[in-house]
């Protein structure tokens, strides 16, 4: 009597197959991974679909326990009221070059005003002030320029910055290596709607970099320290205080 082939349960459906069937007869599925691994099937290998990161683990979601999501380029440049202690300073050195300028003598008396000495005098105290009204010009429009000249493009990754009246100077700062960052503002600061943001990092070239006062400080402030954290774990970063 001839022996009766061995079986075994399809590892698929579960029905009884015999022992070395390549192919299903119930599921049709094939059997031909390795019997110490676990079966995958070959009907759905066709149909499998890339795994999408969830909501939250996107790009576009990443958030972080400091702040916003920071993914879109930000691009900052200086207020022009942070020259507002520069023109203060330059209107008193320009109120002290008209007074100088004022023809004092009229006022001396006309033996007094002839004399060599006192015209002599009178005729430099209106060249220092002429001199020292240039000087406010110059300095308030120098510190304009300067201002005008500096851009911040802010990503993810890096800042960059543009800056230089004469000499454009452009660097950059891997946002990873920033350590620390601090936001300071005044009361006249306040009330102007600007502030100063300070970078502590651990660049050689600029370990203590400083924005120059910008409008709307604290979304900059937190953009960064957002970005910071995320650099920090994508490239594994541990800041040691």
């Amino acid at each position: 009597m001839e022996n009766p082939r061995k079986t075994k349960p399809c590892p698929f459906c579960g029905e009884m197959i015999l022992a070395d069937a390549v192919k299903c007869r119930y599921c049709k599925e094939f059997l031909t991974e390795d019997e110490d691994s676990l079966p995958v099937s070959h009907h759905v290998g066709g149909l499998r679909r890339p795994i999408r990161p969830a909501p939250s683990e996107t790009p576009a979601a990443q958030k972080t326990d400091s702040g916003p999501a920071c993914t879109t380029p930000m691009r900052v440049v200086p207020s022009l009221w942070g020259m507002a202690g520069t023109f203060l300073s330059g209107l008193l050195i320009a109120a002290v070059g008209i007074a100088l300028m004022i023809p004092f003598e009229k006022y001396l008396g006309e033996q007094t005003a002839a004399q060599e000495s006192v015209r002599l005098a009178c005729k430099a105290a209106h060249w220092a002030g002429a001199l020292f009204v240039v000087v406010a010009l110059m300095k308030i429009l120098y510190k304009a320029l300067y201002l005008k000249s500096i851009l911040y493009q802010i990503t993810p990754d890096r800042i960059e910055w543009n800056r230089g009246v004469f000499n454009r100077k452009v660097d950059n700062l891997d946002m990873f290596r920033v350590i620390d960052i601090k936001l300071h503002r005044s009361l006249l600061d306040c009330l102007l709607g600007i502030g100063k943001v300070t970078l502590m990092t651990q660049d050689k070239t600029d370990p203590v970099f400083e924005f120059e006062k910008v409008r709307r400080p604290r979304e900059l402030y937190d953009y960064i320290k957002s970005a910071s954290l995320v650099a920090d774990r994508k490239h594994g970063v541990v800041h040691l205080e």
